[in-house]
C-alpha cells in the first residue's frame, strides 16, 4: 500500500511539472544543425605526409586547415584522419583529409583564390608526399 501511495505521488508530481512547462534541459545553448545545401558542389583533398614530418608541422597544418572554414563561400567544412573502417574498397592510406561544400562551382573557384587557401599551400606543401583532390559537381 505504501508503494502504491509513493507511486501515485510521483505520478502526480510528474504530471504537475510537465503541465507547468518547466524545462529541465541543462544545455543553455542549443546546438544548431549545419544548414545543408540541397545540391552542393563538393571539394575534397586528401594528404599523405612525408616521412619525417614532425608532430609540430602536422599540428600547424591541421590548425591552418580549420581556418579554411572562415572563407566566405564555404558552406560546410569537415576535416579528419581516415575512419577505422576495414574493407578492400576503402582508400584509407592518407593521413588527413578535408571536405568542403560550396553553393556552386563559382564559389569553389573563389575559395581556390582566397588568401587563406593560398597561404596554407605555401606554408605546408613541403610536408606533403602526395595530395589527391576530388570535386563532385552539383
Amino acid at each position: 500500500m505504501k508503494n502504491l501511495f509513493k507511486l501515485s505521488l510521483l505520478l502526480i508530481l510528474a504530471i504537475s511539472i510537465s503541465s507547468c512547462g518547466i524545462n529541465f534541459d541543462t544545455d543553455e545553448k542549443k546546438i544548431e544543425e549545419p544548414k545543408q545545401l540541397t545540391s552542393p558542389f563538393i571539394h575534397t583533398a586528401y594528404f599523405w605526409f612525408k616521412e619525417g614530418t614532425s608532430e609540430a608541422q602536422i599540428k600547424a597544418f591541421k590548425a591552418n586547415c580549420e581556418r579554411l572554414a572562415e572563407i566566405e563561400t564555404v558552406k560546410f567544412f569537415h576535416a579528419g584522419a581516415p575512419a577505422p573502417t576495414n574493407r578492400p574498397v576503402i582508400e584509407n592510406t592518407y593521413d588527413w583529409a578535408v571536405v568542403f561544400h560550396f553553393k556552386n562551382l563559382k564559389d569553389q573557384e573563389f575559395y581556390q583564390k582566397a588568401p587563406l587557401h593560398l597561404e596554407l599551400i605555401e606554408k605546408h606543401q613541403s610536408i606533403w608526399e602526395k595530395v589527391m583532390v576530388t570535386d563532385i559537381s552539383n
